[in-house]
């Protein structure tokens, strides 16, 4: 990634994931500006000393503009709908929300110049499997439209990666 010191976007740092990111992120010494719409997430939970904006990372011209203006070296992205239960309600907002968004992100990104990407995953691209450690190896089967919208974005950001040689994968 990124040298400590530069400055990272982090994608859904008011959620639980995205907050105890931005915490690692701050103390390995990078500076940290939070965009998150605050659906689902606090602003209380940002530590104090990053920045945040609010606003959808699916909006590509804002976060174009965030990008170059806040100098952002790197994007770590946190960022989705997450709740299982409605996700079986409202499949077409997690499809909208947690795959369109996050490739409107990533074309943000591209057209930026930025080649630092982290993509927070889920277990729940797994499924019910069996094995008790879930590696990356283990073939996705996901159980929910939430699982199937992390799994969908996953594999759409490793298809990116293999047609961009400049944009690095999925962490």
């Amino acid at each position: 990634m990124s040298e400590p010191g530069s400055t990272i976007l982090l994608t859904g740092g008011g959620g639980y994931v995205g907050a105890a990111t931005a915490d690692a992120l701050l103390a390995s010494g990078y500076q940290v500006v939070v965009l998150d719409d605050f659906s689902t997430g606090h602003v209380d939970t940002i530590p104090n000393a990053a920045s945040f904006r609010t606003g959808s990372y699916g909006d590509t011209t804002r976060v174009e503009n965030l990008l170059h203006t806040a100098r952002i070296g790197a994007v770590v992205h946190c960022g989705a709908k997450s709740i299982v239960a409605e996700s079986t309600e409202q499949p077409e907002l997690y499809f909208n929300v947690n795959v369109q968004a996050s490739l409107n992100l990533l074309d943000a990104v591209r057209n930026a110049g930025i080649t630092a990407f982290v993509f927070s995953s889920s277990a729940a691209v797994y499924g019910s499997q069996s094995a008790l450690y879930l590696g990356e190896d283990l073939p996705s089967d996901p159980i929910n439209p939430y699982g199937a919208t992390k799994d969908r974005k996953s594999t759409r950001l490793n298809s990116s990666h293999m047609s961009e040689s400049r944009m690095p994968s999925s962490a």
